[in-house]
């Protein structure tokens, strides 16, 4: 996948603006998830959002991820 000149896949983990977010700070950590498959290839992509930050609910990534 090839997004503003860059290319990337499915795994890796990128620093960048968040959309659903406002103000002074507005970057946020995402793991690419979507693959060559995705109907808008080099336009769109489908991330997952990654804290560092404890939630009553969360799905931490192990060492062997």
């Amino acid at each position: 996948m090839q997004v503003a000149g860059r290319d990337y896949q499915p795994g890796d983990v990128v620093w960048t603006v968040d959309p659903f977010k406002s103000g002074a700070n507005v970057a946020r950590i995402f793991c690419i998830v979507s693959t060559r498959t995705h109907p808008f290839e080099d336009e769109q992509f489908v991330r997952c959002t990654l804290t560092t930050t404890d939630h009553a609910v969360a799905h931490p990534l192990y060492d062997h991820y």
